[in-house]
């Protein structure tokens, strides 16, 4: 086919692996040369009108207190004298404002009191179905009580003033046979038809308001809310929160015709320690006393961090139960970087890692030595809220499922050697697994609950898809999107990321250079591959963050995280050293759709409800509260049966099954019709029917209707209604375009038509909307394309799948986001990226020679795409090129030590074993720990033309 373009970076692709056709590239693109020349990102920095966008791109929250942990020598001893919060007979919680030297402040305390045997952070810990070890924000407004923000929690002490620690009321609580596991959690839909029958039930309380049987708590009748001081209790708003836990319970104990637990007559002690995937160690240490005191023999620990937590480890140690504790979902060995309590070397502890169907570690298990047995954790159905069924994964569905095992093994046997039962349990056990590439061994236990995906969420999430697919010599492109700075394609299931590593990596610290096209595979990309069952079904992003849609019905997210925008119950952050690439998004089962909007998401389940997380200065998470942001997806409020969600910059769109159309957010600019309000917190209902799609622009809407015709209101800044002027609408009017297709729209606007022609209009200032020229506001609709199969607008960039399989993209390319090297160049016509052209055909023979177009100045890649480094190791490259054609620029892999001026390689990780003016010869000696595809020698072209090169490997 003709090419629009030359490009700048091309890479030839040879697989290793014989007979089995490869995945598509998963490039890791470490190049060499002018690498620093990226201008820094600045979402504004083409806005002449400052209130068109908010410039504050981080969040300036602060949390405005701190907790400390306060252990004393003698519990009978002196208590500090200030406001405190009473934790046990040993411990006490304070809170300490901020905006005070807490470290002076302590150390006061621990002078003036010689009863303190230490004071430590009130650490918090993470539900394992997530992939962050670091504190969440608190999801409500802070109230100080004192100068030193000193706040009481729980006045009333656990242990009441005639009954000591040691009294044990469980005999006159308990009146069953079975044994109880407590579940330390966010919280279990008790109600739920699964569980309802196996929730435990504490028979010496009454529910009248008081507490009847004198232990402290009113009526706490089937477990305990730590979090909030109050029974256990579950509204509709709770549906997210309660997800986790009630996932777990269902694992142990659930019993119906959708899921059958592991131990179906277990006893379920609901205690809920965590809110918004995390939990302070002070309310997990109240809520394992409250579990002995009611008689559990077992504790389902699904959560963990990286801190080493004195408090949790004696408070654990110096219990009669038996702990199950996830090992972890950061891919990392923890006998190196420890994860608590799974970590802590006690008798009372098993530690549970994941592994696939295949009985191979899960791509997010922690591993180690000290990781006790390992059990499936991908894609476990079980129950989530109102009786309702979905799919997660993540240790913490492994560790529940070792809970429910290990019940059924000590039931009925004393408390004394509970322990012991359960120890000569998991030695008993005799199948081993080998974690690849290290000498650790792991014991696995096949489990009888199978790894499902929902049949009929997979078809609505299939129905939701844009694109059927176009055949390309890489697999079926089924989607591309275009980000702020960056891109995203689908093929064959995989998600695909190019562009500003900001909206790639998050700055979580394993890329530092933004990426050209093919791009990094973003769900997997790790040592231990992806199972065939994790497909990726939708991808979505707008401005720096992306979110992805699996099969089994779950999100992932990746990318930059100001306002909780990934929804993993934190801002900003860092995870440590192992190798996922993607969070798990907190508390979402059975999702079918999701959109991804300027600083906040959404999502819509198979049952039509909407969630939202992240910024909500302008009400776009559509809660009815005013709070800033938030890092855990909210049910939007007052809507339901919807079947199509749009997230724009500032506000959102949704649609029901009946046609009515809603929004909510930002709408000073009529991107709501004609309102009064500025800021919509809670929806409201737009005035326009017979609507077949909805699209969320920049403060803008387009609707369109069943006949094909468009309708627009809002902001018209850069002429993206297309309207002939720069006015922005708030009544809704007729857009002067038919027979649409789809729409993507941003500061520009993007229209297919059904017959595959692309008009557009708005903001061009970088050749974005592809017509040849950079005029900066276009304010009538013009033809751009055609044979086209998807569009997708981003910031200053746009993205074309052509009905011929090829992607092109149009715009500004200064963070690679176009896909090509060059970052000074903006690209005025749809142009290929060839990237997404390369003949990836399996040879049986390691022999290839690969003619390409060049063009002179430009640097061009050798690349080759393996499953593991291993594939390449100890093997010896000869590559041959034309000399008058191409210079050898460099010799380069991801952590080659390297000299670029003259192109040697030093003896660390190849040995270079000859160099001539035309050819150069080396061979591998170490493996390292990505897979996909791997960048090893850089050419930089002479003259344009075409060249040959040629590869023989042995």
């Amino acid at each position: 086919m003709s090419k629009l373009l030359k490009i700048n970076v091309l890479c030839i692709v040879i697989s290793m692996l014989i007979n089995i056709f490869p995945d598509i590239v998963g490039a890791e693109d470490y190049l060499w040369g002018n690498m620093n020349s990226s201008e820094m990102f600045n979402v504004d920095d083409y806005i002449t009108s400052a209130e068109e966008i908010d410039n504050d791109n981080e969040n300036d929250y602060v949390e405005p207190y701190k907790q400390f942990l306060i252990k004393y020598i003698d519990n009978n001893g002196e208590k500090l004298g200030i406001e405190k919060t009473y934790i046990n007979p040993y411990f006490d919680m304070i809170q300490l404002s901020s905006e005070i030297d807490t470290e002076q402040y302590i150390k006061n305390l621990k002078e003036n009191n010689e009863n303190i045997a230490y004071i430590q952070q009130d650490y918090k810990l993470i539900l394992s179905t997530s992939d962050t070890e670091t504190e969440t924000v608190p999801e409500t407004n802070i109230e100080e009580t004192n100068p030193f923000g000193l706040k009481t929690i729980y006045p009333k002490e656990l242990f009441p003033t005639n009954q000591s620690q040691e009294t044990n009321i469980a005999d006159s609580v308990i009146d069953t046979n079975n044994v109880i596991v407590a579940v330390i959690d966010s919280g279990i839909d008790i109600e739920h038809d699964a569980l309802k029958d196996n929730i435990f039930v504490n028979s010496a309380e009454i529910a009248n308001n008081s507490d009847s049987d004198n232990n402290g708590y009113i009526d706490d009748i089937s477990g305990w809310d730590f979090v909030n001081n109050t029974s256990l209790s579950y509204g509709h708003n709770q549906i997210v929160e309660y997800s986790h836990g009630t996932h777990v319970a269902g694992i142990i104990a659930g019993n119906s015709d959708e899921i059958q637990g592991v131990h179906s007559k277990a006893q379920i002690l609901p205690l809920k320690a965590f809110e918004s995937g995390s939990g302070y160690t002070s309310d997990i240490i109240r809520a394992i006393n409250y579990a002995e005191e009611m008689g559990a023999k077992i504790v389902n620990c699904s959560f963990g961090s990286n801190d080493d937590n004195e408090a949790l480890k004696e408070t654990i140690e110096y219990s009669n139960m038996l702990f199950i504790c996830a090992a972890g979902n950061q891919s990392i060995n923890i006998d190196e970087t420890p994860f608590y309590p799974a970590s802590f070397d006690l008798d009372n502890i098993i530690s549970v890692g994941a592994i696939n169907a295949d009985n191979s570690l899960a791509y997010f298990s922690n591993y180690g030595k000290t990781v006790d047995v390992a059990v499936n954790g991908m894609s476990v159905k079980s129950s989530v809220p109102e009786n309702e069924y979905g799919n997660s994964s993540g240790t913490s569905s492994a560790t529940a499922y070792i809970s429910g095992v290990i019940s059924n093994n000590v039931d009925g046997i004393s408390d004394s050697s509970c322990i012991d039962v359960a120890k000569s349990f998991i030695d008993s056990i005799s199948d081993i697994m080998e974690v690849e590439e290290t000498d650790i061994k792991i014991k696995i236990l096949p489990t009888i609950q199978e790894s499902n995906e929902i049949d009929d969420i997979n078809t609505q999430i299939m129905s939701q898809a844009t694109y059927a697919g176009y055949p390309n010599s890489q697999g079926h492109l089924t989607q591309i999107a275009a980000g702020g700075y960056h891109s995203a394609v689908v093929i064959d299931d995989n998600v695909y990321l190019f562009g500003s590593i900001d909206a790639i990596s998050g700055r979580y610290n394993w890329r530092d250079e933004d990426v050209i096209a093919p791009g990094l595979k973003m769900f997997g990309v790790d040592k231990n591959g992806i199972p065939a069952s994790f497909s990726v079904k939708k991808v979505s992003t707008r401005g720096d963050h992306n979110l992805i849609l699996l099969s089994d019905g779950t999100v992932r997210s990746v990318g930059a995280n100001q306002y909780g925008q990934l929804g993993i119950g934190k801002i900003n952050g860092q995870t440590t050293s192992g190798n996922e690439s993607t969070w798990q998004v907190l508390g979402l089962t059975n999702i079918v759709d999701i959109a991804a909007g300027h600083q906040f998401s959404m999502a819509l389940d198979s049952s039509g409800r909407v969630y939202a997380w992240g910024n909500n200065k302008n009400g776009q998470i559509g809660n009815g509260s005013t709070y800033t942001f938030f890092t855990t997806p909210q049910l939007v409020s007052s809507i339901s049966d919807i079947n199509k969600i749009s997230a724009g910059y500032y506000h959102a769109l949704a649609q029901s099954a009946n046609g009515t159309v809603y929004g909510w957010g930002n709408s000073g600019n009529g991107a709501l019709g004609k309102i009064e309000e500025t800021k919509c917190y809670s929806p409201i209902q737009i005035d326009i029917g017979d609507v077949e799609k909805i699209f969320a622009g920049m403060d803008s809407s387009f609707f369109i209707k069943d006949d094909g015709t468009v309708y627009a209101c809002g902001n018209n800044s850069y002429g993206q209604l297309g309207n002939g002027t720069l006015n922005s609408r708030t009544s809704i009017e007729v857009v002067d375009i038919t027979n649409v297709d789809d729409i993507s729209t941003g500061f520009s606007t993007l229209f297919l038509q059904k017959d595959g022609t692309v008009y557009g209009c708005g903001l061009n200032a970088y050749g974005e909307l592809g017509i040849g020229n950079t005029n900066a506001n276009v304010r009538s609709i013009t033809k751009i394309f055609s044979e086209c199969a998807a569009i997708s607008a981003g910031g200053h960039h746009s993205l074309f799948l052509g009905k011929d399989g090829y992607i092109y993209a149009a715009g500004r390319n200064q963070r690679k986001q176009c896909g090509f090297y060059d970052i000074s160049k903006n690209y005025l016509k749809p142009t290929e990226i060839q990237a997404f052209d390369e003949d990836l055909t399996i040879y049986d023979y390691i022999s290839q020679s690969k003619t390409i177009e060049i063009a002179s100045g430009n640097l061009y890649t050798f690349a080759v795409m393996i499953d593991a480094m291993s594939d390449i190791q100890n093997k010896i490259f000869t590559v041959s090129y034309d000399a008058s054609k191409l210079s050898l620029d460099d010799a380069c892999m991801q952590t080659w030590k390297k000299d670029i001026s003259i192109g040697n390689v030093d003896d660390t990780d190849i040995t270079l074993i000859s160099k001539t003016d035309s050819q150069i010869q080396f061979k591998v000696n170490q493996w390292h720990p990505k897979a996909g595809t791997v960048n090893l020698i850089g050419f930089k072209s002479l003259t344009d033309g075409t060249t040959t090169i040629k590869v023989i490997v042995e």
